[in-house]
């Protein structure tokens, strides 16, 4: 049975035109001259604790953080409340609404099939969030996660808050919001997901951190029983079926090995493949082919676009992987399984180190680099769908690295939980 939890969260005692200026995007996504135009806003921008830097960071992470909740910026919710976070935005010119609810998971194993992930995370990352959650014993920023939520009763409550009950602010053009929810609806919010199961969407490497987290703490607090702090972890849960969850590709850009021959790959492929010469990137066909539920991928060498489609749509069952079905219906499976690893060598460890792969969500930002000889091919894919996370996961089987990209990202800052006794 899952335990999601209301909790007394801290949030900036701020305006809605001063939040905007303390908030930021997740720290994974945030690069070094980002980073400094954020903390040029407001030096108490949530970034500076989010993603610290220098030679004694997470030290001075958690000294700033206390520093915040001592001069009464940081402020402690009075009550225990669930938030509703509801993100107004656009994705080509297109408006969209995502929301949901924040609050405390007691962690779960993934062996408990309660939490479920859907992708493989990296240890280097994994341990920078130990040490900034072991320095600050606070959760900054929430796991996101999926529910099945096809009875609506979820959505139901949700409908009764409007932004007008919260604290809204802009970040990159997007409308943040978030709403204090307490009482007879957050009682009705704990009972209705005691019966639910969650899906990772994003945080993969914060939620496993969390787990490492409470390990440490068994071992090395004397106090520490099942309603230590450490047993929880942030979590924000988005329902499967809303209308604004988007999912978005993240394209494949190559640096060949030496034993690769670029001009021989279309007709090499060909014995599993249809791959017919097209004018220009050809992303109308890529999107002709994701509506009717067929794997494609578009295929620049750096002079001929290609697009690429499996002769059967099921062409790993041929193949001798050990995964499941769900996994290889993927069309990112499809493409890592059947063209990089036999014919690229690009196998696991190269995706870990992204040494011979670069990942991007621009196809055209993907074209430029093979143009300006930041690579030599790129391959251009559809997005994985909604339906096919969750069904991976239930599966028990995880995606390649970077198969999703769940848009828009959630905003770090908004609600914290400290963990405290």
């Amino acid at each position: 049975m899952l335990n999601f939890l209301p909790f007394r969260g801290y949030r900036f005692d701020v305006d809605s035109q001063g939040l905007g200026k303390l908030i930021s995007p997740p720290y994974d996504i945030v690069s070094r001259e980002s980073r400094e135009s954020l903390l040029e806003k407001d030096s108490n921008n949530i970034i500076s604790i989010e993603l610290p830097v220098g030679d004694d960071a997470y030290n001075d992470a958690a000294l700033h953080l206390e520093k915040m909740v001592s001069s009464g910026l940081l402020k402690k919710d009075d009550n225990e409340n669930f938030y509703i976070y509801r993100i107004r935005y656009f994705y080509n010119k297109t408006k969209y609404v995502i929301e949901g609810i924040i609050g405390l998971l007691k962690l779960e194993s993934f062996d408990s099939g309660l939490v479920l992930p859907h992708e493989y995370t990296l240890p280097k990352a994994k341990q920078d969030r130990l040490n900034l959650l072991k320095a600050t014993s606070s959760n900054i920023s929430p796991v996101y996660t999926l529910f099945d939520d096809s009875d609506d009763s979820i959505t139901a409550i949700l409908d009764k808050y409007p932004d007008s009950l919260g604290i809204s602010a802009e970040m990159d053009g997007d409308i943040h919001t978030i709403i204090p929810v307490s009482g007879e609806d957050a009682e009705k919010i704990k009972k209705q997901f005691s019966t639910k199961k969650l899906y990772i969407a994003d945080g993969h490497h914060r939620y496993e951190t969390a787990l490492n987290y409470r390990n440490f703490m068994i071992e090395n607090d004397s106090n520490f029983d099942q309603s230590h702090p450490a047993n929880f972890v942030l979590m924000t849960c988005v329902p499967l079926q809303h209308p604004g969850l988007l999912v978005l590709p993240t394209h494949r850009v190559i640096k060949v090995k030496p034993q690769v021959d670029l001009n021989g790959i279309p007709e090499m492929i060909s014995n599993n493949f249809l791959v017919e010469k097209i004018e220009g990137i050809g992303l109308d066909l890529l999107e002709e082919e994701y509506k009717k539920s067929m794997p494609a991928f578009i295929f620049y060498d750096g002079k001929d676009y290609y697009i690429i489609k499996p002769k059967e749509k099921n062409i790993l069952s041929g193949f001798d992987i050990d995964r499941s079905e769900e996994y290889k219906m993927l069309d990112v499976s499809i493409l890592h399984s059947a063209i990089l690893e036999p014919f690229f060598h690009i196998g696991p460890k190269d995706m870990e180190s992204e040494k011979s792969l670069i990942y991007t969500r621009d196809p055209h930002e993907a074209i430029k680099m093979v143009d300006n000889g930041t690579a030599n091919c790129t391959f251009i894919l559809n997005p994985t769908r909604v339906e096919q996370v969750s069904a991976v996961a239930d599966a028990g089987d995880r995606m390649p690295q970077k198969s999703t990209y769940f848009y828009p990202k959630l905003a770090t800052g908004l609600v914290i939980n400290r963990m405290e006794p």
